[in-house]
């Protein structure tokens, strides 16, 4: 199996409702770098705005985010995968002040 673990970058090709929600995911990862790509660049701002009211960690942490991050940190030292620590945005609650 290959080590993936130095990847800091990935690309998503089409931004709909999968595509917008692995970003998320791998942002919340650690990754410091996410590349969408889709038809045009409206797609990829609709997505973006999008998926600040969609569930998910971000609409859930409005509320409930220092209780996630534990969580989070927790089930990346039991499964020994550091890329499931939640990232520095979602650890300091800064997401909250973000407007679309």
């Amino acid at each position: 199996m290959q080590d993936i673990s130095d990847i800091r970058s990935i690309a998503i090709i089409g931004t709909g409702l999968q595509g917008h929600a692995i970003a998320q995911v791998a942002l919340m990862a650690g990754f410091s770098k996410v590349i969408l790509n889709d038809l045009s660049r409206e797609l990829i701002d609709k997505a973006v705005s999008t998926g600040f009211h969609l569930p998910g960690p971000f609409a859930m942490g409005k509320k409930n985010y220092k209780q996630l991050v534990v969580k989070l940190d927790e089930l990346a030292e039991l499964t020994v995968r550091n890329y499931l620590k939640p990232c520095k945005l979602m650890r300091s609650g800064g997401f909250l002040g973000m407007k679309k």
